[in-house]
């Protein structure tokens, strides 16, 4: 369903990327289309 990183070493752990959401108050989501350009709605 979605393509491998492609910086697998920089990934976090599910159980890291849960820690920073609990504890972050805010938060920036970024995603990358298919077709190269960031998605947007």
């Amino acid at each position: 369903m979605f393509r491998k990183m492609r910086r697998c070493g920089q990934q976090p752990s599910e159980a890291e990327c849960v820690a920073i959401l609990q504890q972050e108050q805010r938060c920036v989501l970024s995603l990358h289309g298919e077709d190269g350009y960031p998605c947007g709605g």
